[in-house]
């Protein structure tokens, strides 16, 4: 099981390895304001503090949406994360 973490506040939550922020918010509310869910928008922006192998690589969307110092900082688009194991935590952007 991984652990998420929505900064600054939230306690750590429980989730199975390779649930999408997109399921868990389905599943449970999450305080990434979702937009279009297909990485266009951007409105669901956030800060992403992990390892590499606890989250997914960028997809293809995010690539074109977001700037590549967004991603070498850490940005993703929270409708493409997978949480793949560990403790992921993420803040809003």
């Amino acid at each position: 099981m991984a652990k998420v973490i929505f900064s600054p506040h939230a306690q750590p939550r429980e989730v199975e390895d390779g649930l999408t922020l997109v399921e868990l918010d389905e599943q449970e509310r999450t305080p990434v304001p979702m937009g279009c869910y297909a990485g266009h928008c951007a409105a669901c922006m956030i800060r992403v503090q992990a390892s590499p192998e606890d989250i997914n690589a960028p997809t293809v969307f995010e690539t074109y949406t977001l700037t590549r110092e967004e991603l070498a900082q850490g940005i993703r688009l929270g409708c493409q994360l997978r949480i793949l194991g560990g403790q992921v935590t993420i803040a809003l952007y």
